[in-house]
């Protein structure tokens, strides 16, 4: 990468990291002229990178967001696997939630069939965390105002209540889903080494079988496991583990 090429980017990395920011600010944080800068800016500018707005600061443009958004984030990239699998073993679907109290917001869902699995464009779309399992799961992840805030908000109170209780027992919520008419879901929170719990996975059945719910809760219960470590070595770096060589025998 030529120099030139280099600075630029470094530019536009000063811009994601401050925000909207003039040329002067740039400057310094670059380590450069505010004329200098304004130059490396034209050829980003032209091509949809970087936009100069009307109060003389510079942003990201919309080709640098098109690209950003295309990238999984780390919670997709370290749940996706998992999700995948389960929803080819079980043929039900699979969703990733986060919480955006008092709603909950699916991050990713897959639906498993007979064949290849697909991709349901669900991404992004909130609910209320009282209306189905994926935001159940995420009670232990509010604390006690917005808590109160949702029993307010909620229909019916026992729903959360009785999440709750589940929860403590058995590690799994088990109720119907308004937003998947006609579907129940085993929930389970995917709970990160400090005690947060970041997301939630839920699987999803047309129908669930009495003789299916324990292989439910147990596989799901370790895909919530394995989720929490996998998204820890990728926002943290995964230990390298290296093994000792073998004395040769004499």
């Amino acid at each position: 990468i030529s120099r030139t090429a280099g600075e630029g980017l470094e530019l536009l990395f000063a811009i994601a990291r401050e925000g909207p920011a003039t040329a002067e600010t740039l400057a310094l944080s670059a380590g450069t002229s505010t004329d200098t800068c304004r130059r490396r800016l034209q050829t980003p500018a032209l091509h949809g990178y970087v936009v100069g707005r009307s109060d003389a600061t510079w942003a990201l443009g919309p080709k640098l967001i098109d690209l950003a958004s295309r990238v999984p984030d780390r919670l997709t990239l370290a749940a996706r696997d998992r999700v995948n699998s389960l929803a080819q073993q079980f043929a039900a679907s699979v969703v990733i939630a986060g919480p955006t109290p008092p709603n909950f917001r699916i991050r990713l869902e897959r639906e498993g069939r007979a064949g290849p699995v697909r991709v349901e464009h669900l991404s992004g779309v909130e609910f209320g965390i009282w209306q189905a399992p994926p935001g159940l799961a995420l009670l232990p992840s509010l604390d006690a105002e917005t808590l109160a805030e949702i029993e307010e908000r909620a229909p019916d109170r026992q729903v959360l209540r009785s999440a709750t209780d589940s929860l403590r027992r058995t590690g799994v919520v088990i109720a119907p889903s308004e937003v998947m008419t006609g579907r129940t879901g085993v929930a389970a929170p995917i709970t990160l080494a400090d005690g947060t719990v970041g997301a939630s996975i839920t699987l999803a059945f047309s129908s669930l079988p009495g003789e299916m719910v324990e292989e439910a809760r147990a596989d799901l219960l370790g895909a919530a496991r394995h989720i929490a470590d996998r998204y820890e070595q990728i926002t943290m770096g995964a230990p390298v583990r290296r093994n000792r060589p073998r004395r040769a025998d004499r």
